[in-house]
């Protein structure tokens, strides 16, 4: 990982097709880690929009400032595990992707 974490959190019990996230950070990086089930991973940066899916066989996915960020959990059960270089802020929140 390239940073040192100060903010480990889990996103459990999220119902099967429901979509979280649809941000992106100011600054700061984050490490996405599928636990469990499967997730559907669309982001957006620069014009480009990327949509991968993340499971327990895939290592993770690095998110980088400026990368929109949208989780759609496909599977009952699934657990997304987030590793992140800053403290929670949600004044550093991009909410809008243009």
């Amino acid at each position: 990982m390239p940073f040192l974490p100060a903010r480990v959190f889990a996103v459990t019990h999220v119902p099967a097709g429901m979509v979280r996230g649809g941000h992106a950070h100011l600054r700061g990086y984050q490490w996405l880690v599928c636990l469990n089930g499967s997730i559907e991973i669309l982001m957006r940066c620069h014009g480009e929009e990327v949509t991968l899916l993340l499971d327990p066989v895939r290592f993770g996915l690095l998110l980088g400032p400026g990368v929109w960020c949208q989780q759609k959990y496909l599977d009952e059960g699934s657990v997304l595990l987030v590793f992140a270089s800053e403290s929670y802020d949600p004044a550093t929140y991009i909410e809008q992707w243009t």
